[in-house]
């Protein structure tokens, strides 16, 4: 990487939320980047790995159509407690269930 794109790439993600940066964490411990576990990733990284990984599976992509809501819900219910808390996945599941999310 160039140093104009380096200065460019750091100083844009000392602006990220550091929940973004995370969201690849595992609640088993096994993401990335500092493999944080459990209760050590911030409830803001935990919110938003579910969310986005709904979004991903119920969106088209180029490399795929995309998955019913229902599908979706299975495969996060399928990784509760290695990707995703089970608690906050308990209350996604809810929030589905009762219309408030697509």
């Amino acid at each position: 990487m160039s140093n104009t794109n380096n200065i460019i790439f750091k100083s844009t993600c000392q602006q990220m939320p550091y929940g973004i940066i995370i969201l690849n964490e595992r609640y088993d411990g096994k993401g990335y980047p500092d493999g944080l576990k459990a209760n050590q990733i911030p409830l803001e990284a935990r919110i938003i790995a579910i969310a986005d990984s709904y979004d991903a599976m119920t969106t088209d992509r180029p490399y795929r159509n995309a998955l019913t809501p229902r599908t979706a819900l299975k495969d996060i219910n399928s990784n509760l407690g290695s990707q995703f808390d089970p608690e906050l996945e308990e209350i996604f599941l809810k929030l589905c269930n009762n219309g408030i999310i697509d």
